[in-house]
């Protein structure tokens, strides 16, 4: 792997970028540059540089917002974001509290950007920024009315759930995998397969040892092979008490696109995930977000077609496991899998009647 630096530059000015590049490039660092926030989010994601630079007017999203998805992704929390900003819109507050590490109003000395890179291009692993966004995202208003109105949290285990969790950790070849909700201050298992104690018997953990959160700020997939060598996640408890090394997790969304937590299977030792086993554990998060459903549904009068729609997925997902694996799936998978089919099939049967004797 290279060690050669990789510095974005993500600004629609033309003429800065080409002036900041060349000033780069003869420092030894490559140059990787969009002229959108959608292309600058994509990239940070693909190429994981080591420092941004981010003009305020931005196309695409905008600049602040961009800097907040920064913030909000495990992968880039760290990495030091130095804004360029127009004199006349000054907004340092509002960056600096968006998490910018550097803020410089045009026009702008090059020599003194580059310094402000290198100053934060310490061989020392970075520290977490001050202010993210990551709380901000999990305690929004919306998310926890949302999260409240599921119920789930602090509710009983669930036979179907437990099922979907043993099943991936036969089908993934883990010791642990866990259905977690995300309250503002601690993550709930709402199931869980090969937890230690005391972990296990409290169902739940403060989100100080939380990977989770980080998939429902981003609201993306955090796949993790090696935690220990994540700089967002190095600090993070769960790695000296749970003993986490490897993490895959798959975000979990209520009906209405809100991120409630995040299925995942984890790992002791680092571990390259398969697609395989990344495609097994989105069917598997899809049939849990059925699940869910389903469970909450004992305790209330919610309406028929919530139990069809939830039933019916995790059918499909269920049989899309069982497509993909063919005859490589070893007996107590494909048992455990074709089992949940049935009993989701009778309960669509059985609502179907209920619904034509009313």
């Amino acid at each position: 792997m290279s060690n050669v630096c990789k510095i974005l530059i993500a600004d629609a000015d033309r003429a800065m970028v080409l002036q900041l590049a060349t000033l780069f490039r003869q420092r030894g660092w490559d140059v990787l540059s969009a002229g959108d926030a959608v292309l600058a989010q994509s990239i940070a994601r693909k190429e994981f540089p080591n420092a941004i630079v981010l003009g305020n007017q931005l196309p695409g999203g905008g600049a602040t917002a961009l800097l907040e998805r920064i913030r909000a992704s495990v992968h880039t929390v760290v990495t030091p974001v130095i804004v360029i900003a127009n004199a006349r819109a000054s907004k340092r507050k509002t960056f600096i509290a968006a998490g910018a590490n550097e803020y410089f109003e045009k026009p702008i000395d090059p020599i003194t950007v580059c310094d402000a890179i290198q100053k934060h291009l310490s061989p020392e692993m970075p520290t977490m920024p001050v202010t993210t966004t990551l709380d901000k995202t999990v305690t929004s208003p919306d998310r926890m009315a949302t999260l409240a109105a599921t119920d789930t949290l602090d509710s009983a285990p669930s036979k179907l759930l437990d099922s979907i969790t043993r099943i991936a950790t036969r089908l993934v070849g883990v010791p642990t995998a866990l259905l977690s909700i995300v309250d503002k201050d601690r993550q709930f298992f709402k199931s869980q397969v090969g937890l230690p104690e005391p972990w296990a018997s409290t169902r739940q953990t403060p989100l100080t040892h939380s990977f989770c959160q980080w998939a429902v700020s981003d609201k993306e997939e955090l796949i993790v092979e090696d935690a220990t060598k994540e700089h967002g996640l190095i600090s993070n408890l769960a790695i000296r008490d749970l003993g986490i090394v490897s993490y895959a997790g798959i975000p979990v969304f209520s009906r209405n696109g809100v991120v409630l937590g995040s299925f995942w299977a984890i790992d002791f030792t680092p571990r390259v995930w398969k697609e395989a086993d990344l495609a097994n554990l989105r069917n598997l998060a899809r049939m849990s977000e059925g699940g869910l459903i389903l469970d909450k549904m004992l305790n209330t009068n919610a309406h028929d077609g919530f139990r069809r729609y939830a039933s019916a997925s995790v059918i499909l997902n269920a049989a899309q496991i069982l497509l993909r694996g063919g005859i490589s799936l070893g007996a107590y998978e494909s048992g455990a899998l074709l089992e949940i089919i049935e009993q989701m099939a009778q309960a669509l049967m059985d609502s179907q009647t209920s619904a034509a004797s009313a």
